[in-house]
């Protein structure tokens, strides 16, 4: 009988989702792009000078050398701007602490009302374990850390991470903007889309008003798009009501860009 059960609940939850995917208009997505190659940042300069309001610019401290992104666009522009946390001391800490003050940065950037602060809680050491283990609880106090600065807040969680249970509980109205990291499913645009939908399903129902990019990788290793699996990733996302963009991981590997930067400014053309 639960088994019976369980495959009637699978199937309608497919079939809801070839609906969505399948019916649906195109809409235009923002797109973010980011690398750990601070080399390349003339090229990504051509590719934000094309991009929409609806973009989004992202800053990894870990780039090389460290905040390449912030010093390259020291001034707001047309879209947002996000610095990403990868634990709660670095977005409170002291200037003087080991970790990263970000909200000191945000402030020497000239961070406005309109950027935001990301919290990025992932399973790896620079997440502590409490952290990741009440995924829900930090991200609260996160957010209200954040909101109290002035900024806006960005949650960017690693899908699976051992608090991923706890997702319907985080409080949904405190986040601004969710950036889903897919990265693991970038090459399979069907499951990709069947995962954001059921995500979108409780975040999106509990703010109708939460802004959603989500994270796919082109940087070639095994669980990466292929040029055609990027274009087929950007065509199932655009057509999920609530979608509101794309994350793009390690968009050029130590062989190059390739021909990945030309098809995301061709896009970015189409829908400005």
């Amino acid at each position: 009988m639960f088994g019976l059960a369980a495959l009637i609940i699978t199937i309608a939850v497919i079939v809801a989702i070839v609906i969505v995917v399948g019916t649906q208009t195109p809409h235009p997505l923002g797109i973010s792009i980011y690398t750990n190659q601070s080399t390349l940042l003339p090229e990504y300069r051509i590719f934000y000078s094309n991009a929409n309001s609806n973009s989004l610019l992202i800053d990894d401290q870990y780039s090389t050398p460290p905040r390449a992104y912030l010093s390259y666009y020291d001034h707001p522009e047309p879209f947002p701007r996000l610095i990403l946390a990868n634990n709660y001391s670095e977005i409170t800490s002291a200037a003087s602490s080991p970790y990263v003050n970000d909200m000191t940065l945000a402030k020497k950037y000239n961070f406005s009302g309109n950027d935001y602060m990301g919290y990025d809680i992932e399973d790896w050491p620079l997440t502590p374990e409490i952290e990741q283990d009440n995924m829900a609880e930090y991200t609260q106090l996160a957010c209200n850390y954040v909101h109290n600065a002035g900024y806006k807040f960005a949650f960017t969680p690693q899908i699976n991470v051992p608090g991923w249970g706890q997702f319907a509980q985080v409080n949904w109205t405190c986040i601004n903007l969710l950036g889903l990291q897919e990265q693991a499913l970038s090459s399979n645009p069907h499951l990709l889309a069947k995962n954001v939908v059921q995500m979108l399903a409780v975040s999106k129902a509990k703010n109708p008003k939460l802004v959603v990019f989500v994270q796919i990788d082109i940087a070639g290793d095994s669980t990466s798009a292929t040029l055609p699996e990027l274009e087929a990733d950007i065509s199932h996302l655009s057509r999920i009501p609530g979608v509101n963009g794309i994350i793009i991981q390690d968009l050029c590997n130590s062989t190059g860009c390739n021909n990945e930067l030309g098809v995301l400014v061709n896009y970015t053309k189409q829908i400005k």
